[in-house]
């Protein structure tokens, strides 16, 4: 976009943010509603008046355009019954049309594959992200088929599908080891056992939660950051009126501020998904500033406080808090062992330690 000035040029961001600080009174009320809470602005797209083909970009410059492509869909997996985009139209809509088809060769599968990673932890296509050539082959393909077949037939509904996963016999195996079949088997293709795994970042945040008895369930409105205004990311940790984690609340983590490059530290640190990308399949990793921050962080040690208190309202008796504390956080009583070196710890600390190492534990954030 061009200023008012010869040669001043300012993108459409800036555009946006003069808008919203600079706007006039009507702009201003716009961006609030009747309380003076701030709304969100979401972008939006329209046909233009003058529909024409894109020009191909040599490699991918744009200064560098080369001849018009013509409007329509891949040759490669395109659909017959699918008409090509009207001349006078942009055709979102018969994208949209095309890749939501029931005859389509790769949305349900996709979205079934993926639904299946997230659930077994790891997909029938283990190239989460990758369908093509350079992928891999799915290890079933004619459960993949059958997914993606009962995706659709029950009206693209995740929740159905998810269903019908947690109720087979696969999903419900534990993680038990067995000489024969790793023998034959050794990567667990073939599901023999459940695969251990680390629980995701926000699970972990709401499984702390949850044990602590603070857990909100409730809708929250609005973001943590949405009262904010015009205020660039690297300084929110300038911002007194903001925690220094962005974690703010005890709503359940789908309600945590995602602002790219300051996302909330138990977020960042359990691998969350990077906000810009599309990803199926996130990184587990394991690396000491996990252990730091399950041991120093503000947030761990109110959970903990909180499950102290909790136990205390249970039982007086040293050993009952214990065996509820590692039934709330581990599902299982403790063996002898355990009971004996916790009764020990928490006599030379607190409960509230033990509630907060428990926490830390490797078995409080993996799926066995």
């Amino acid at each position: 976009m061009r200023g008012d000035n010869p040669g001043d040029y300012f993108s459409l961001r800036d555009a946006l943010r003069i808008y919203w600080r600079r706007g006039g009174i009507d702009g201003k009320l716009a961006t609030v509603d009747d309380k003076g809470r701030a709304l969100p602005l979401t972008m939006g797209v329209k046909d233009r008046k003058s529909i024409k083909d894109a020009r191909l970009l040599e490699r991918g410059e744009l200064i560098k355009p080369k001849q018009s492509i013509k409007r329509g869909f891949p040759r490669v997996i395109a659909l017959s019954d699918v008409p090509p985009p009207p001349k006078k139209q942009s055709g979102r809509l018969e994208l949209a049309k095309w890749l939501t088809s029931p005859k389509h060769p790769l949305t349900a599968r996709v979205m079934a594959n993926r639904i299946w990673r997230h659930l077994i932890g790891e997909g029938v296509v283990r190239t989460t992200d990758n369908f093509g050539f350079t992928g891999e082959r799915p290890s079933h393909p004619e459960l993949l088929d059958h997914l993606a077949l009962k995706f659709v037939d029950g009206g693209w509904s995740v929740k159905a599908l998810v269903r019908e996963i947690v109720l087979s016999r696969t999903y419900r195996q534990d993680s038990t080891w067995r000489k024969a079949a790793f023998l034959k088997d050794p990567d667990n293709r073939l599901l023999w056992r459940a695969n251990k795994r680390r629980l995701d970042a926000e699970c972990i945040r709401d499984a702390m939660l949850s044990v602590s008895g603070r857990l909100d369930t409730s809708r929250r409105r609005g973001s943590l950051v949405a009262t904010v205004r015009s205020q660039a990311v690297s300084l929110f940790g300038f911002n007194k009126a903001l925690p220094a984690d962005l974690d703010g609340s005890n709503h359940r983590s789908v309600y945590l501020p995602v602002v790219r490059d300051r996302l909330p530290d138990v977020l960042d640190l359990f691998d969350f998904a990077e906000p810009s990308l599309v990803t199926g399949d996130r990184e587990t990793t394991n690396v000491p500033l996990q252990a730091l921050y399950l041991l120093n962080s503000e947030f761990v040690a109110d959970q903990a406080k909180s499950l102290a208190g909790r136990l205390r309202n249970v039982d007086e008796d040293a050993h009952a808090q214990i065996r509820h504390a590692y039934k709330l956080c581990f599902g299982r009583q403790p063996v002898d062992g355990e009971l004996k070196a916790a009764t020990t710890f928490m006599n030379e600390t607190d409960l509230q330690t033990l509630c907060q190492s428990l926490l830390a534990t490797a078995e409080f954030r993996n799926l066995d």
